[in-house]
């Protein structure tokens, strides 16, 4: 599979050409194959407040 230059969703996360999200983690065919870091419910928080300004 040929590299390609990710570009990812601010909301999301997710790259728009691919499986990967900018956090690292990795789905294919709706398994995790490469788990990303495990956000509390306040990291979550700081990340809708930062997109919102």
């Amino acid at each position: 599979m040929a590299e390609h230059e990710h570009h990812f969703d601010p909301l999301s996360g997710w790259c728009d050409g691919c499986t990967l999200r900018d956090d690292g983690r990795q789905t294919w065919h709706g398994d995790v194959s490469r788990t990303g870091p495990n956000y509390t419910p306040a990291d979550l928080a700081l990340f809708r407040e930062r997109a919102h300004s």
